[in-house]
């Protein structure tokens, strides 16, 4: 929502984009978004990492899902506390491997700066944008900060210093409007995928293979359904239980993922249907 100006209003744009491109390394198709690492809000680095990802599908890129991404990261103890997350030390390689992507977006140095003298504030965002294919080399990377310099001057001559509403993100408009400028201003000097992603789709994921349930008594008429599946590693797996329970995610690393349920004891026997959905959206269930 844009905030009607009050009294004078002095607002100049600036910042600064560079890029470059290295033709000699291999154009990846499929790419993963990895989180975004810097000074800025964590609240306001998701957002950013949503927004690029639609914005390089829209480009033609097949993207993983921020969640499948953020799965793999975490099983094999590359991501502990996405907030705290820094993507200096990770084997990119090996990470592009283990999400079965071309290469990853790598977003660092996200910083915020603000600040107010006189009767004039200044508010930027910046960050450092590298996209590395799966044998390591840097496909792409660019540097932006876009940023707005001006002030809210009142009748009375004071300085309105701060005249943000809060969005359902947590983020302020003004920061909303700096996120969406950054991230549409390194879109557009980012190469379009002419092959398009449809002729780079992986193949549907396997469907998941169900042991058979093991339930016993927890306490007086409560019992306790217990299943075991293997699927692909880093992916997205429910569990439904008949009709009256549906969509509990079990947990899991590798190939192997537990689920458990507790149930009235004299509840009869229930079909156990499982759901798996692979980093591009490929779905597929088995049921036992």
């Amino acid at each position: 929502m844009r905030v009607p100006a009050l009294g004078a209003v002095l607002l100049a744009s600036c910042g600064g984009l560079s890029h470059t491109l290295h033709p000699d390394v291999p154009r990846p198709h499929r790419l993963a978004v990895l989180p975004v690492q810097g000074a800025a809000p964590f609240v306001e680095r998701e957002l950013a990492r949503s927004l690029l990802r639609a914005r390089l599908q829209e480009r033609g890129y097949l993207v993983a899902e921020l969640e499948f991404t953020d799965r793999v990261l975490s099983e094999r103890s590359w991501l502990s506390d996405p907030e705290t997350f820094s993507p200096a030390s990770l084997p990119l390689s090996e990470v592009a491997t283990a999400i079965g992507v071309d290469g990853v977006l790598v977003v660092d140095q996200f910083d915020e700066t603000r600040w107010n003298a006189l009767l004039v504030r200044r508010h930027a965002l910046g960050a450092r944008f590298r996209i590395v294919e799966k044998d390591g080399g840097e496909w792409w990377q660019a540097n932006y900060t876009v940023g707005v310099t001006g002030g809210f001057l009142l009748k009375s001559g004071q300085l309105l210093t701060e005249l943000l509403s809060q969005s359902t993100h947590g983020a302020g408009a003004a920061s909303l409007d700096r996120i969406d400028e950054l991230v549409e201003g390194v879109a557009e000097v980012l190469p379009v995928d002419e092959d398009r992603a449809e002729h780079h789709m992986p193949p549907g994921i396997a469907a998941p293979v169900v042991a058979a349930p093991v339930v016993h008594a927890i306490s007086e008429g409560l019992a306790r359904v217990e299943v075991r599946v293997e699927a692909p590693p880093g992916s997205s797996v429910w569990l439904d239980l008949g009709d009256r329970l549906r969509s509990m995610p079990m947990s899991g690393a590798n190939a192997a993922y537990t689920g458990a349920v507790d149930v009235p004891a004299d509840w009869p026997p229930l079909a156990v249907r499982v759901r798996v959905r692979g980093a591009f959206g490929q779905q597929a269930e088995a049921t036992r």
